[in-house]
């Protein structure tokens, strides 16, 4: 993936900084907020709106193990089928690795404590607004409130950890995360492996 594109990615989940948590940890629920992760084997795809044309307009996350495995994979358009980048987010072995398809390598470092599948920050203030329905499943419309966001974001998230809905203030810069599908389960064997035959980048 070139630089440009990099840029791009990363940009767009600045995009949504004021709420993405970055925090070790926080998989269990504050009083009256939501679960930070999913108690359930899930994979859950979005829609990413208001997005730079060729930044990824659809993220498909995968969480196992209560997230403490999860892969994110990021692709241009609605319709791809493979992504231009994947992350790997692997507690149990200690690794975190990035997937370049395009130039059929990866990278591998030490997971550390920022686990990519969070989405909620723990230091942001919540405050329920109601129901709502989502990818035919219901779920809790917070608002949220982060150090850096005076406006306040919402989020809808299921009762068993799922964000299905995240809607940043900012709209300027996003205007949506949106669920589209959510299939409940255990994902393919490899899943959280490096594609065979993949050439390992050298670290930085």
């Amino acid at each position: 993936m070139s630089a440009r594109n990099r840029r791009i990615l990363w940009g767009v989940l600045a995009a949504f900084s004021p709420v993405l948590c970055t925090a070790p940890g926080v998989g269990t629920q504050q009083a009256d907020g939501p679960l930070r992760l999913p108690k359930s084997d899930v994979v859950v795809t979005y829609q990413l709106d208001n997005v730079p044309l060729y930044g990824p307009h659809k993220l498909q996350v995968t969480y196992i193990l209560e997230g403490e495995r999860v892969r994110l994979d990021f692709f241009h358009w609605m319709e791809a089928k493979v992504p231009f980048q994947s992350v790997i987010f692997d507690r149990t072995k200690n690794r975190r690795v990035t997937v370049y398809p395009e130039m059929k390598a990866f990278s591998e470092n030490p997971a550390g404590d920022d686990n990519p599948g969070i989405l909620l920050r723990a230091d942001a203030k919540v405050s329920r607004q109601g129901n709502a329905v989502v990818a035919h499943a219901p779920c809790t419309e917070w608002r949220i409130e982060a150090p850096a966001n005076d406006a306040g974001d919402t989020a809808c998230v299921t009762d068993d950890g799922i964000l299905l809905r995240l809607v940043a203030s900012n709209r300027s810069s996003i205007a949506s995360m949106v669920a589209t599908t959510i299939h409940y389960g255990a994902p393919p064997d490899g899943t959280f492996d490096p594609p065979t035959g993949f050439k390992r980048k050298p670290r930085p």
